[in-house]
């Protein structure tokens, strides 16, 4: 599949602006192509083009996915396409809309934000808003889940941990001291139920036993 490409992108550059050009620009392409440094970043215009794409193999996770990996190890989310492919399913609930409970504080931020423009809006004889509610939506995007990407002094492992990296190796320790003590905690019960099943099923096996030898015979 032949993909153009367009110029890398340049610094101190409105990013939405630039992807609005570029969209423009390809907009007769199904995807295209742009360079951010070194590291290709694929734009899909028509969503057709993601199942062409993806088709093509190249599943592998990209380099970004490795600053999860202290807090995830190598997981479905993290884990390569041998796999990951076979077991993906066993995602699908961690795309539940209840997690986007967790995120309510940054929802009613931006709606607060959004309500207080429409307000302001509200007194002209006309005002379109496609605008601030697209913005409005990009912000959301972005504070959930962009906002440590646009940390490049942090991309270096010296760097980070020369910043925030002590307190995330906190929050990491907590993290896996918590999840070691449900796991045991669970394996203790996991064992004792066992345990209670198999007196169980002997207990009855000797009444069965019995029944079977004082039953009466006709």
């Amino acid at each position: 599949m032949h993909i153009v490409s367009s110029n890398g992108l340049p610094m101190l550059y409105c990013l939405t602006q630039f992807l609005k050009e570029r969209t423009e620009q390809f907009q007769q392409q199904q995807l295209f192509c742009l360079w951010v440094f070194y590291e290709p970043c694929f734009c899909f215009v028509k969503a057709e083009a993601v199942k062409q794409l993806l088709s093509k193999g190249g599943l592998e996770k990209a380099w970004t996915y490795n600053y999860l990996k202290p807090l995830l190890g190598t997981g479905l989310i993290t884990s390569s396409v041998e796999k990951w492919k076979p077991i993906r399913k066993l995602l699908t609930p961690c795309f539940h809309s209840d997690i986007l409970r967790g995120f309510l504080p940054v929802f009613n931020e931006r709606s607060r934000k959004l309500v207080e423009h429409l307000r302001q809006e509200s007194e002209k004889e006309f005002t379109n808003i496609d605008i601030p509610v697209t913005l409005t939506a990009l912000d959301v995007i972005y504070d959930i889940s962009l906002s440590r990407v646009l940390k490049i002094w942090e991309y270096s492992d010296f760097m980070f941990n020369l910043t925030s990296g002590k307190e995330a190796k906190r929050h990491l320790k907590l993290i896996e001291d918590f999840t070691k003590s449900v796991i045991q905690e669970k394996k203790k019960q996991y064992l004792s139920g066992r345990k209670d099943n198999e007196k169980r099923r002997e207990k009855h096996s000797w009444i069965c036993y019995w029944s079977s030898i004082l039953k009466p015979k006709h």
